[in-house]
């Protein structure tokens, strides 16, 4: 397999671990600390974390949602040495099916992600990823009902 097919199978892993919650082999997609910018999105602060502790939070707010589905494609990737950069499209859905929901259950997001990744011990691991939202259209609220709910978890 080739680098950039490798990569491609992250980038492409990312998004499909997340759908699917296997969360384990998620977290497995990145370094041990891990820079996130959704600031496009959500506003706020880039922020650096643990991928444990990033993975944990999006454990608990993913599956607040009925669905979400996660399509990244057209990836242009660059390779130099054991660092890479990466670009892709995103088109994410999320639905929370609830009859006080009805006609406004989903809420779509679409942009570009820019990862950064570095090989470290024989695999490719996400260093940096960072959203630009260019479109949303739907419900957002039901983000911050799954937020509201993901956050009564202990």
């Amino acid at each position: 397999m080739s680098t950039t097919e490798e990569i491609t199978r992250v980038l492409n892993a990312f998004g499909l671990h997340t759908d699917t919650h296997r969360w384990n082999k998620l977290e497995a997609l990145f370094a041990p600390e891990v820079t996130v910018d959704y600031t496009s999105l959500f506003g706020g602060s880039v922020q650096t974390t643990k991928a444990a502790d990033l993975v944990a939070a999006w454990k608990k707010v993913i599956p607040q949602f009925t669905c979400a589905q996660h399509l990244i494609t057209n990836h242009l990737i660059d390779v130099d040495g054991d660092s890479a950069f990466a670009e892709a499209q995103v088109a994410a859905l999320h639905t929370m099916v609830e009859p006080a929901l009805a006609g406004k259950d989903a809420w779509t997001v679409g942009g570009r992600y820019e990862f950064k990744l570095r090989k470290l011990g024989g695999a490719w691991k996400i260093e940096a990823v960072k959203l630009i939202a260019t479109r949303q259209s739907g419900n957002f609220g039901i983000m911050k009902i799954a937020q509201e709910r993901a956050a009564a978890i202990r």
